[in-house]
């Protein structure tokens, strides 16, 4: 009898040990539970955050005959103002580097950046890429000009060419294929819906009638 009231006082025992790690585990899961749904909310809270402030609507596209919005580029090795610059720039927003429409405008204005240069004109290009992604752009097709890394967008949006654009029926905000002719920081030539082909021939005909 005694020997049976020991087995059985150790069951109860091994039973309640096997409570208390169940409370434990459940306990356990709980809190990391809890830590996972608080991460996927931070998570979640940052990604609307991000797609709230890049789905901001651009400015409207500044119109001929006015000041073009003002922003830094690098020119010779030394910072400059849009609005400051002496002479007349060709400032082309683009989608993204190395993409075929994209390398074939760019090259195209490559060809022309000697003629350009004999009216005292600059190539200045645009998009939301990283600087390194331009550094490697350049270097692959051996480009003449500079290309300002956009990455927050800032300057797409203060020429109107951050818009809402759709693919295979999803829509998505992007860069406007779009060109601006400055001459001492007012705008007098506006091409929009650029074909990549053709535009350099006709931005170098718009510089030469100035």
């Amino acid at each position: 009898m005694a020997v049976k009231k020991k087995i059985a006082t150790k069951k109860k025992i091994l039973a309640k040990k096997k409570i208390v790690t169940k409370k434990k585990a459940t306990s356990k899961n709980k809190v990391v539970a809890k830590k996972k749904t608080v991460t996927k909310k931070k998570i979640a809270t940052k990604k609307k955050t991000l797609s709230t402030v890049s789905q901001q609507p651009s400015n409207p596209i500044p119109s001929i005959g006015n000041p073009a919005p003002d922003f830094e580029f690098i020119h010779q090795g030394r910072s400059e103002n849009i609005g400051d610059f002496a002479g007349i720039i060709v400032l082309y927003f683009y989608p993204k580097d190395d993409t075929p429409g994209c390398t074939i405008e760019a090259n195209g204005f490559n060809k022309i950046v000697s003629q350009l240069a004999d009216r005292q004109a600059i190539v200045v290009g645009v998009s939301p890429d990283s600087a390194v992604s331009h550094a490697k752009f350049k270097d692959k097709y051996s480009l003449s000009f500079y290309l300002v890394p956009d990455t927050d967008q800032t300057v797409s949006k203060k020429y109107g060419c951050w818009v809402e654009k759709s693919m295979y029926g999803k829509s998505y905000m992007g860069v406007s294929r779009t060109t601006f002719i400055i001459k001492n920081g007012i705008i007098t030539h506006v091409f929009t819906k650029v074909s990549p082909n053709e535009h350099a021939e006709e931005v170098l005909s718009a510089v030469n009638s100035l």
